[in-house]
């Protein structure tokens, strides 16, 4: 019986705008507004960083990985303790075809940021690509804890639990996912978890299921993850 992790990727952070614009700011703060204050070593730092980290999710909406794990980088070296950009670099990793590299981001996304569940759930999903099938179950069960009736943790964990041969486990994740997507009228996704569900009550079915480009999830948030740091 065939085993496939189906994968859900949550979608790029979008950082807020670095870009000040003079009139913005005179009303929040007068006393600040001088030509030294918007022209201070700082305001450029910010200016450049942002540029940075929009250049990186262009790059990575255009799939040009590589690109946008460069631009990710390069701001990572300017902002160290940022959840989200190690998060969004990670994500370039993981679909530029680098799991390992991936799975190492989105680990110290999750130190900086121990509530960052889109961290675990993705490390969770690389963990699959690589057949870490203990580890991965770890992962959606943390994203689950921080995010009870999280449908697409809910089916990985189903997936990966079969795939562990915890054939009671993988049913139940499963029908719950199935309750919480028929409650979303997400008629295709009810669809393929309703095929892998028939595939465990009765083996002689074999699992059919449509393969999805990540494009239907993909470049929007479930929501924020992490602080804001910007």
């Amino acid at each position: 019986m065939p085993y496939l992790i189906f994968i859900f990727t949550f979608g790029l952070i979008s950082f807020p705008s670095f870009a000040y614009e003079r009139d913005n700011l005179e009303n929040e703060n007068p006393s600040i507004m001088t030509d030294e204050y918007i022209n201070s070593p700082d305001i450029e730092r910010e200016r450049y960083l942002n540029n940075l980290i929009q250049k990186g999710i262009q790059a990575h909406k255009r799939k040009d990985f590589n690109q946008a794990i460069s631009f990710y980088t390069q701001a990572i070296g300017r902002e160290q303790n940022s959840s989200d950009l190690f998060f969004n670099r990670g994500l370039a990793k993981s679909e530029g075809g680098y799991p390992e590299e991936a799975a190492r981001d989105f680990t110290q996304a999750i130190k900086l940021n121990p509530d960052n569940d889109a961290a675990y759930f993705n490390r969770g999903i690389v963990e699959s690509e690589m057949k870490a099938y203990g580890q991965a179950l770890r992962d959606f069960d943390k994203t689950i804890s921080l995010v009870p009736g999280d449908a697409k943790a809910l089916y990985n964990r189903a997936l990966t639990k079969y795939a562990l041969n915890d054939i009671k486990g993988a049913l139940a994740d499963a029908q719950k996912s199935r309750k919480f997507y028929t409650a979303l009228r997400k008629r295709r996704e009810v669809a393929e978890i309703t095929s892998f569900i028939n595939s465990i009550q009765n083996p002689e079915i074999q699992y059919q299921y449509e393969e999805r480009p990540p494009e239907m999830y993909y470049p929007q948030p479930r929501r924020l993850f992490g602080p804001q740091n910007y």
